[in-house]
């Protein structure tokens, strides 16, 4: 018994909007919460040993959203956070 073999080819018919689509793949847009970026760093003061926590709880929760919906190491996620501040011009420290 042998089995028939079909082969389906796609045929692109408008090419420069399958071109456009390929392009668009790629992009991403991402939307950052103004009040999320105003408590970026901790306004509390450190009571007991230790240093001082430099980041607020939203800023370490927020690159660890972006980590489990990307799928990306601690460092990759670093990485990407420090980008997007930087594309937003912002000066603000990036959770390590």
């Amino acid at each position: 018994m042998t089995k028939d073999v079909y082969t389906f080819r796609y045929r692109v018919r408008n090419r420069s909007h399958y071109s456009r689509a390929l392009i668009a793949r790629g992009e991403i847009t991402f939307g950052v919460d103004h009040a999320a970026l105003a408590t970026w760093r901790n306004a509390q003061t450190g009571s007991g040993p230790g240093a001082p926590k430099v980041y607020s709880d939203t800023a370490i929760q927020c690159a660890l959203v972006v980590k489990s919906v990307y799928g990306l190491s601690l460092r990759a996620t670093q990485g990407f956070v420090s980008l997007l501040l930087n594309l937003l011009k912002l000066d603000l420290p990036v959770p390590n």
